[in-house]
């Protein structure tokens, strides 16, 4: 018994890890796509 709780608590902790890397994702996708948009007047004129 004491076991599957630890397990089920260390699942928990994975869970929470995935989501908080999907939420860093999330944010650094719409960083690097703001930069981009950003970019394209000014790197259009470069190439």
């Amino acid at each position: 018994k004491r076991k599957v709780i630890e397990k089920v608590q260390h699942i928990q902790l994975l869970q929470n890890n995935v989501r908080s890397q999907l939420i860093e994702m999330k944010r650094l996708e719409v960083d690097i796509d703001i930069k981009i948009r950003s970019c394209k007047g000014s790197c259009s004129r470069a190439l």
